[in-house]
């Protein structure tokens, strides 16, 4: 099954849906990019036992997601290499990770960015 639609700049956009699976195409038939760098709240927050961590990738470039007590220390490094351009995301447990605050950092391609994200028991 396949949707068209128009973004806001005027593209053409499909949607072509098939094997439990989407996936946006552009007018040219590749996968479209992201037009800018960005990192989105995780979701769910407040979380248990997992949560998703969804990021964009302009270009090619290393990419950095930590993940920082309210006191700055690491707590986990997430992502740490070199990524494709696109729209990545990443799963959380909360093993090793008590209940409370916590920041989660990325840094890609001269942009960075911090959101919280909150752990309950």
């Amino acid at each position: 099954t396949t949707l068209h639609l128009t973004d806001i700049a005027g593209e053409q956009i499909n949607f072509i849906h098939g094997s439990g699976a989407t996936t946006a195409v552009g007018d040219d038939g590749s996968a479209t990019k992201p037009q800018q760098f960005m990192l989105y709240q995780n979701y769910p927050n407040p979380f248990n036992a997992e949560t998703v961590i969804s990021f964009d990738v302009r270009e090619k470039c290393h990419v950095s997601l930590k993940i920082f007590d309210l006191l700055g220390r690491l707590q986990r490094s997430l992502v740490a290499r070199e990524m494709e351009p696109g729209s990545h995301s990443v799963r959380v447990n909360s093993n090793a990770l008590s209940s409370g605050v916590y920041l989660y950092r990325i840094e890609m391609g001269g942009y960075s960015a911090v959101r919280k994200m909150v752990v309950l028991d």
